[in-house]
């Protein structure tokens, strides 16, 4: 069954065509990726399947009744209510009950000994609770916490979230939608790996619709799509499998391409040399054959070839063999431990890709080896000859007032003349190289941070997202140069598939613990996920340490604490649902028990607030003694 029929849409924008007799379905529990250079029309396919643009010929059909939801780029978020209930109670209904509920508590928590405020609370928590409203709160928060949202941000109002966080609640408001379609314009954009790990899970599992998906992250793709929209020359072309599977299909057809137009080319210039010596012999009845012949030869089609960059990053100086040591390496921000004493070693050659959740200290701990950020205890040691550059995911290393042709020319050491020639491998030509830096696109701006690096030929490369504004194509010609590059990297990238094939290690941030896997991002995926079962560090450490045991005595009874507070903790959380469940009840109000229930309600939520801290607090204690654990 076909949710929505594309027939022949065709899209112009001023005399620029952006794609022409554009057709292709979206059958139910369908999983399928459009994919494209930037600027072909992916994002304005996306919105007239929405419905937010109208083609300029053909038509969009959707099935009566067929429920559409749609994730812009740049997505905005509002609600009426904090984060939580803003993304529970998207319909009127729900919002309504939801308002009246919180107007009632307010009230009972300004009037606690009112019998009347007692007994508006307990109708709307009846009518809240008939509405499913408690049940999707509850559904709500686990959405949340799925896409990375920390317990204490759901009560974030939506005026305080940041674009990312926006982006991610308009996302978690969807996937409560149950829509028979989904429309998604580059989802995993703000989400981390844990994040975007726990998102395929739930589509891959829990949401049973369709799903038309607009995504640079291959990894994504692969894991979630069982066919590719290929949007190329203004057509739109369909492969089955995923985003691996169209890759190999559409490199053995340009092969076949390339063989039958070189085929095609020697057969014509044969005939061309035949009809001359015939035309020499004045054989006029053979020549005339053989050049209807060659008339008739149908050219292979034409592939679409649109200007890519050139990325080639070579080293002029070789570095020494160990290339830097840290020791000791700590760093906090506003009391929360970023980094704890990590030792890490890097050897010339080495490609590091440096993973974890968002917040953890990927970025601070790239800055920290570029100089940029001081680190708060320990040592970096540089080895000899090393000549680093450093790609900053803001790109706040440009100046915003320059040229593009000035910010080459007043980073690197090079000519004018050498200067033109890179930033026309980088797609800058023409008027292009006079555009100041405030005037390009994000895209742009990752070329023409690209360009410096290439220009200053460093051996230490520090990568921090350098995937976030390319599309596959440019994806995939950065991921050879990396591959190729002759020197050393530190790869901070939430791109797996990018990790996949260039990075041979993996370091993972978390809670402060940089952990090494001697291995690529699948190497790490597998064994990451068993923690009884750490893999073996890149640079074993001294035989000298700490006492184990000692260690382990010491974190023995504040894990046993830790186990009775957790009892304690899911304790305190039945009895609030036991507590909402008796607020439904009409009988609590006739006999005068609801206002201490609602008061029993507010104490033990006090309460579970300092079980928590004391949790988190007790668990910190615990990670830092095993932080020494040899």
């Amino acid at each position: 069954m076909a949710l929505i029929t594309c027939q022949n849409i065709s899209k112009s924008y001023g005399v620029r065509d952006l794609f022409e007799g554009v057709s292709f379905l979206m059958e139910k529990s369908s999983r399928k990726a459009l994919i494209g250079d930037n600027g072909t029309g992916k994002s304005t396919i996306m919105k007239i399947l929405a419905g937010e643009l109208s083609p300029d010929s053909g038509r969009v059909q959707k099935e009566t009744g067929v429920s559409v939801g749609y994730l812009p780029q740049d997505s905005g978020f509002d609600g009426d209510f904090e984060l939580l209930g803003s993304v529970a109670c998207a319909s009127p209904e729900l919002a309504e009950s939801y308002a009246r509920l919180r107007s009632c508590r307010e009230r009972l928590e300004a009037e606690p000994d009112s019998n009347s405020a007692a007994a508006e609370l307990g109708d709307a928590s009846h009518e809240f609770e008939a509405l499913g409203g408690f049940g999707r709160l509850e559904q709500a928060r686990i959405v949340l916490l799925m896409l990375g949202f920390l317990p204490q941000e759901t009560d974030m109002l939506p005026r305080h979230l940041s674009g990312g966080q926006k982006t991610r609640a308009h996302l978690a408001r969807l996937l409560l939608g149950e829509h028979d379609l989904l429309l998604l314009d580059e989802p995993t954009n703000h989400l981390d790996i844990d994040a975007c790990e726990r998102f395929v899970e739930y589509l891959r599992g829990q949401y049973q619709g369709a799903a038309l998906i607009i995504s640079h992250d291959r990894y994504f793709l692969d894991q979630i799509c069982d066919s590719v929209l290929a949007l190329e020359g203004g057509c739109v072309s369909e492969y089955k499998g995923n985003y691996s599977a169209y890759s190999d299909k559409r490199r053995a057809e340009l092969l076949v391409l390339e063989k039958e137009r070189e085929q095609q080319k020697k057969t014509a210039q044969r005939l061309e040399e035949a009809i001359q010596t015939l035309f020499s012999h004045r054989n006029f009845s053979g020549r005339d054959s053989l050049v209807k012949k060659l008339q008739r030869i149908r050219p292979v089609k034409e592939i679409s070839d649109p200007r890519r960059m050139s990325v080639r990053i070579a080293p002029d100086l070789l570095s020494g063999r160990e290339v830097l040591r840290v020791r000791g390496l700590s760093k906090s921000y506003g009391g929360k431990t970023l980094l704890r004493d990590v030792d890490f070693a890097l050897d010339r050659g080495d490609k590091v890709g440096v993973v974890g959740p968002n917040g953890s200290g990927k970025s601070t701990f790239i800055k920290i080896l570029h100089g940029e950020v001081p680190a708060d205890g320990g040592t970096l040691t540089f080895g000899a000859n090393v000549r680093m550059a450093y790609f900053a995911q803001e790109f706040d290393h440009l100046d915003p007032g320059r040229t593009v042709l000035e910010e080459l020319l007043l980073s690197t050491d090079i000519s004018s003349s050498e200067a033109r020639t890179l930033l026309g491998r980088f797609l800058f030509s023409g008027d292009d190289a006079f555009k100041t830096v405030e005037q390009l696109s994000g895209g742009e701006k990752c070329r023409l941070s690209l360009a410096v690096i290439m220009a200053e030929k460093p051996n230490l490369l520090l990568l921090d997202e350098p995937t976030n504004h390319l599309d596959t194509a440019s994806c995939e010609i950065l991921e050879n140069a990396v591959r190729e590059y002759e020197g050393t990297a530190v790869i901070v990238s939430h791109d797996r598939y990018f990790l996949e094939r260039t990075a041979g290690v993996t370091a993972e941030i978390r809670d402060g613990r940089f952990t090494v896997y001697p291995g690529p991002y699948s190497y790490y995926r597998e064994k990451a996920v068993r923690p009884e079962q750490p893999a073996p560090p890149v640079k074993p450490k001294a035989a000298s340490g700490p006492d184990n045991r000692a260690l382990r005595q010491q974190a023995k009874p504040l894990k046993a604490e830790l186990k009775a507070l957790e009892a304690e903790i899911e304790s305190c959380e039945e009895r609030m649902k036991e507590i909402t469940l008796l607020m439904g009840d009409e009988s609590v109000y006739r006999d005068g028990s609801a206002r201490e229930l609602s008061l029993e309600y507010s104490e033990q939520q006090k309460k579970l607030e300092e079980l928590m801290k004391k949790w988190e607090s007790l668990q910190e204690a615990i990670d830092s003694i095993e932080a020494k654990i040899v």
